[in-house]
């Protein structure tokens, strides 16, 4: 039985208490994750029962022994020498004094915090981890994916069998799920964001018998802010559709009660409503089949005014050296900007096997229109550079850590532009965009773009590389 609550922050939580005493008295359970504060996840076992309340705590940041605070969101492989061990044993030797103080208070501890990395290295630091912790009694709420993730590229056989070892040792799998799309509506996300988890699992991991109980452990309105006109509608669709719909799921806690960004995200006003519709639902979730047949990703075709490729067309050759050309994030996704659709594609531009970035090639032969920080509060590309190329097409390529050309330059189909990065982004990659003035309009393009319209980049590859 999926269980629904509340992710905590510390700040104000008021009518917490009375949350908690309602369920109680209705016979239901809770779950509930708390950030660096432990108190709401006791309370929760107080009101209403060790087996009633399903509890995870994580921490931000913590002390060392010479009193230096420590980011527990991530880690830098550098700074171990890529040494996957080493950097656990630092890690968990932060946390575990702390937890041994609060093994009543949580079921489970979670460790990193939506660590867009992806790489070896992460997949070994967190079987390492759970080394360390079962070696103490601790269970884990392992990867804590931001929404949207992970890549099914980077779901490989290492992710595989640590959730193999999770299911077999009774860790859970953290993911985060959110509107990120220009209503904010988690139904509007489907199956980008709400519901990628359900992807995930129906399409790798369960075929694979490595399917973990997994914990939803952020799930809101846009990115996370609070809207009190579409907060019960949002919980009611996601619980019916996601958290009570798949059996792998044992909770989901609404983001957030407390202080988050002064309070822009607190829900409190709604913990009695939240309430109500809690006790209303019955004990019983739906019966649905776990394996369904997996999301078929939508394909973008071009609108008759729009350029088609054709055998002696514009080609695109591959913009990242020395790594097989993958598409991340296709033309059309849901996004929060303009007319709610990605104006180009996501590529991978990290090297897993280096552990490090790779440089960014001219996809075609062209000069140089822009190559500069961009500076416009629309839509933030980092580091960009915008190509002119033969045609009328112009590409833009974005996020780059930095930049080996400048506004004038002539560059030839696999010179170097610069090192891909993640400035103005979340994780490490490379958006690319292709313009032009027969294009589609409506979507998202830079000021200092030459044209206003856009292509679906895909078709313009060259076929050799989509086939790979």
């Amino acid at each position: 039985m999926t269980v629904l609550g509340v992710h905590v922050v510390q700040g104000p939580r008021d009518k917490y208490g009375d949350f908690l005493k309602q369920l109680a008295d209705a016979g239901k359970h809770v779950v509930v994750y708390a950030l660096d504060d432990p108190a709401p996840l006791r309370e929760a076992k107080e009101v209403l029962g060790d087996a009633a309340a399903l509890t995870v705590l994580r921490y931000d940041k913590l002390r060392d022994a010479d009193g230096e605070q420590q980011d527990l969101q991530g880690v830098n492989p550098e700074r171990f020498g890529h040494d996957a061990a080493a950097a656990a044993r630092h890690y968990m030797d932060r946390c575990l004094p702390v937890w041994e103080d609060h093994r009543d208070a949580a079921d489970f501890f979670g460790t990193t915090n939506e660590w867009s990395n992806f790489s070896p290295f992460q997949h070994a630091f967190h079987a390492a981890c759970m080394d360390i912790a079962e070696a103490r009694g601790f269970k884990l709420a392992l990867y804590a994916f931001s929404s949207g993730n992970p890549p099914e590229e980077f779901v490989g056989e290492d992710f595989v069998a640590n959730c193999r070892r999770m299911k077999a040792r009774g860790h859970v799998l953290s993911v985060h799920e959110y509107g990120l799309v220009e209503s904010g509506r988690l139904r509007d996300g489907v199956p980008f964001h709400a519901q990628r988890v359900a992807h995930l699992y129906q399409a790798v991991l369960a075929p694979r018998a490595a399917d973990p109980d997994c914990i939803v452990t952020e799930f809101a309105f846009g990115g996370g802010l609070y809207d009190p006109d579409t907060f019960l509608d949002n919980v009611r669709w996601y619980t019916e559709n996601v958290l009570r719909r798949y059996s792998f799921i044992v909770g989901g806690t609404i983001f957030t009660l407390g202080n988050w960004q002064g309070g822009a995200a607190n829900f409190q006003d709604k913990l009695i409503d939240l309430a109500n519709y809690i006790t209303s639902l019955p004990d019983a979730a739906p019966d649905d089949p776990l394996i369904q047949p997996p999301f078929v990703y939508p394909t973008v075709s071009q609108p008759p005014r729009a350029v088609e490729r054709t055998a002696s067309s514009f080609e695109l050759g591959s913009p990242v050296r020395g790594i097989p050309f993958r598409i991340t994030d296709p033309f059309d996704t849901p996004r929060p900007y303009a007319n709610g659709k990605h104006e180009g594609i996501d590529i991978r531009c990290f090297d897993f096997v280096n552990n490090r970035a790779v440089e960014i090639l001219a996809p075609a032969d062209g000069t140089v229109v822009v190559a500069r920080r961009d500076d416009t509060p629309e839509r933030d590309y980092g580091n960009f550079v915008i190509l002119k190329h033969r045609d009328g097409f112009f590409s833009l390529l974005a996020h780059l850590a930095s930049m080996a050309v400048e506004a004038g330059q002539t560059v030839r189909r696999g010179d170097v532009l610069g090192v891909g990065g993640k400035t103005d982004a979340d994780a490490i990659h490379l958006h690319l965009t292709l313009l032009h003035a027969d294009g589609l309009t409506g979507y998202y393009t830079h000021p200092l773009s030459p044209v206003s319209r856009v292509l679906n980049p895909t078709p313009f590859f060259d076929p050799s590389l989509l086939e790979e």
